[in-house]
C-alpha cells in the first residue's frame, strides 16, 4: 500500500509513525521549506499521551514538560472559581503542557532514515477515482497513491476535494500567543491557570522545563483591519486589553515582547471525511476552537484509529474502502460532539452571567459532565 500524506504537522507526522509500525510506508508532503512547528505550547491529555507513547519515546518530551492535571480557574480579578477544568479533562490520569517543537522533533526522529518527509512540496489539488488518488503540486508534478490522507490543517487543500461544501466559521475571534520567561516569584505557576470573563479568556502554563510560561489570550477582535490569518501583535495593545485585570496577569503580560495572533475558527458543514481514496484527519477534518484543549489530542486519536484499520487492509481483513468507512464511522460522531462542546466552552468561559459566580460554576460543571460523557467516563 502506498500512502501519501499532505501536511507535516503533528497529525501527519504521527500518522506516518503509526503506519511504519504497521509495515506501511508513507510519504509526507509539506509546503514549507523548513519544518517548523506552528504555535508554542499545548496540553497533551491522557488519550493523546497514550497514542504518543505507542510511537515515540516520550521520555525526552516529558523531560521538558510540566504536569498540568490540575488547574486554578479565576475571574478577571483573580478570584477563584469552584471548578477544576484540567482535573476533569485529565480524569485521574496525567496531563502535560509540552512545547510543540519537542513533539515534532520526537516524531521526525523515527522518520529521518527513510526520507519520508518532502519539503517545499505545496499541494494545489487532490483528486481520486476508484483505482488511485493523486496529489498535484505547485511545480507542476503529480504523485499517485493507493490512499491520500489530508493532514493539512484548517485551511486544507485536501478538504476542498473531499467536502467542497464545507465552510470555515471564523466568528470566534482570535488567539494571541506569547512566551514569557518564568521568574523566581512565579512559583505558583507549577500548573495550569486561567482567567476568564468580559468576553475573554487567558491561559497560562509552564513549558520548556518550566523555563517559560506559555500565555494564550483569546479575544474577540484584533487591532488590525486586514484579513490576515496570522500576524504579529503589539504587546502594548495586548496589555491594554487586560489593564484592569488581576495584577498577577498584568505582570505576566508586562514581560511579553513578541506576540503573535491567528484567527480562531472551526469547520462547519463537513458531510463526510472521505471521498474515494482520500481521507481527512486532524484539523482538516474537524478543526475546533481551543477552549477544551482537544485539537491535537483528537488528531492523535485519529492517527491511531486510521493506522489500525489500514493495518487490517494489509492483513487482508478489510478492503481499503471498508477501512476508510470504518474510520469515519468510529471517529466522526465523537469528534463532532467535541467540536460542539468546545464551542460551548468558549461561550461559558467568556461569559460573566451578570456577575453570578455560582451560575458560572454550575455552567462549567455541567459542560464538563457532558465532556466526560462523550469521552465515555463517569464524573
Amino acid at each position: 500500500m502506498r500512502v501519501g500524506i499532505v501536511g507535516a504537522g503533528v497529525a501527519g507526522l504521527a500518522l506516518a509513525n503509526h503506519l511504519r509500525r504497521k509495515g506501511i510506508e508513507a510519504e509526507i508532503f509539506e509546503k514549507t521549506s523548513r519544518l517548523e512547528p506552528i504555535g508554542a505550547g499545548f496540553t497533551i491529555q491522557p488519550t493523546g499521551l497514550q497514542v504518543l507513547e505507542q510511537i515515540v519515546n516520550t521520555e525526552s518530551i516529558l523531560a521538558t514538560a510540566a504536569l498540568v492535571d490540575q488547574s486554578r480557574m479565576m475571574d478577571v480579578y483573580g478570584n477563584p472559581l469552584a471548578v477544576d477544568v484540567m482535573e476533569s479533562l485529565s480524569s485521574g490520569a496525567k496531563s502535560y503542557s509540552i512545547y510543540r517543537g519537542d513533539v515534532h522533533d520526537a516524531l521526525l526522529k523515527n522518520l529521518d532514515d527513510g526520507g519520508a518527509v518532502k519539503t517545499s512540496m505545496k499541494a494545489t489539488k487532490v483528486d481520486s477515482d476508484k483505482s488511485s488518488a493523486r496529489i498535484q503540486f505547485e511545480d507542476g508534478t503529480e504523485r499517485c497513491f493507493d490512499l491520500v490522507v489530508g493532514a493539512d490543517g484548517i485551511r486544507s487543500i485536501t478538504r476542498s476535494f473531499v467536502s467542497p461544501e464545507a465552510e470555515l466559521n471564523q466568528s470566534h475571534g482570535a488567539a494571541i500567543r506569547t512566551l514569557v520567561r518564568r521568574h523566581s516569584d512565579d512559583i505558583g505557576f507549577h500548573n495550569f491557570r486561567a482567567w476568564m470573563g468580559r468576553g475573554k479568556v487567558v491561559l497560562a502554563y509552564p513549558v520548556k522545563s518550566g523555563e517559560f510560561l506559555n500565555l494564550a489570550c483569546y479575544v474577540e477582535e484584533l487591532p488590525q483591519s486586514d484579513s490576515s490569518w496570522s500576524c504579529p501583535v503589539d504587546p502594548g495593545w495586548l496589555r491594554t486589553q487586560f489593564r484592569d485585570w488581576d495584577c498577577t496577569l498584568t505582570d505576566l503580560l508586562g514581560r511579553a515582547t513578541n506576540c503573535f495572533s491567528w484567527s480562531l475558527a472551526d469547520v462547519e458543514g463537513l458531510g463526510n471525511w472521505h471521498r474515494e481514496r482520500v481521507v481527512l484527519i486532524g484539523d482538516a477534518a474537524h478543526a475546533m476552537v481551543p477552549y477544551l484543549g482537544q485539537g491535537a489530542n483528537q488528531a492523535l486519536a485519529d492517527c491511531h484509529e486510521l493506522a489500525n484499520v489500514l493495518g487490517q487492509v494489509v492483513d487482508r481483513r478489510k478492503t481499503l474502502v471498508e477501512a476508510i468507512e470504518h474510520f469515519t464511522r468510529v471517529r466522526k460522531p465523537h469528534v463532532t460532539q467535541m467540536q460542539k462542546l468546545s464551542r460551548r466552552a468558549g461561550y461559558v468561559f467568556k461569559s460573566d452571567f451578570d456577575g453570578n459566580k455560582e451560575r458560572k460554576n454550575r455552567e462549567i460543571k455541567a459542560l464538563l459532565k457532558e465532556v466526560a460523557a462523550v469521552q465515555g467516563r463517569k464524573v
